[in-house]
């Protein structure tokens, strides 16, 4: 099977437990104003210019590629209780070749971590996923105007999740400008008691290291 992929990172620290290797899903149905990945947004490879040479970012790879590059720091794993994480773009945007990955994983003792906006359907994704890092972009009520689509999938994505007992740990962006209210902090202060089960809440800070991936792409950055 394959999928659509910007690239892997092996040796990440910041995206689930211990020493991981993250693989970026390409593809993602939010425009979120302060993107810092856009160039897994478009589900299809698209030009980009980077250090003045013009390439392609986004490649077709199959599982056992992946399994292949996942599988050389099997060691570092079992040390750390590391493991594979799908990132992106959305993995549920590809949610046949994510299951598969996943199951490929698991079927070699490894943790698996999947880090998503919740649009998509997350069922098929729970038996092979130990742990979710689940975005919640900001309050309902603002979930359009930040990201371009309404709240509802992810409320049910989330749902769905504690239904079924997963492990989920939410992560909220604080961006300048946009998130600094009480009424998002009293938000996000609320969270465990409005999805009881959560595991935890954190907050992101912004940073600004993917505003010149826009130039790159010859688009501009939706914030300033």
């Amino acid at each position: 099977m394959k999928g659509m992929i910007t690239e892997i990172h092996r040796a990440a620290l910041d995206d689930g437990p211990g020493v991981r290797t993250v693989v970026f899903f390409k593809g993602c149905p939010l425009r979120c104003l302060w993107c810092h990945n856009p160039e897994t947004q478009n589900p299809k490879p698209e030009p980009i210019k980077r250090r003045g040479k013009h390439e392609t970012v986004g490649r077709e790879a199959t599982v056992a590629e992946i399994m292949d590059i996942v599988s050389l720091d099997a060691g570092h794993y079992k040390a750390t209780g590391g493991g594979l994480t799908l990132s992106g773009g959305e993995p549920l945007a590809q949610p046949d070749f994510a299951r598969v990955l996943l199951k490929e994983a698991k079927a070699s003792g490894f943790h698996t971590c999947v880090e998503t906006s919740g649009f998509g359907d997350v069922a098929p994704l729970v038996p092979y996923t130990d742990l979710w890092l689940f975005d919640i972009k900001g309050i309902p009520e603002d979930y359009i105007r930040l990201t371009g689509s309404g709240f509802e999938p992810v409320k049910k994505s989330l749902r769905t999740l504690l239904e079924n007992g997963a492990e989920v740990i939410l992560r909220c962006p604080v961006v300048p400008g946009i998130h600094e209210s009480a009424e998002y902090e009293a938000y996000l202060n609320g969270l465990p008691a409005l999805y009881p089960g959560v595991q935890g809440v954190e907050r992101l800070p912004f940073h600004r290291l993917g505003m010149d991936k826009y130039e790159a792409l010859g688009r501009k950055p939706f914030l300033p």
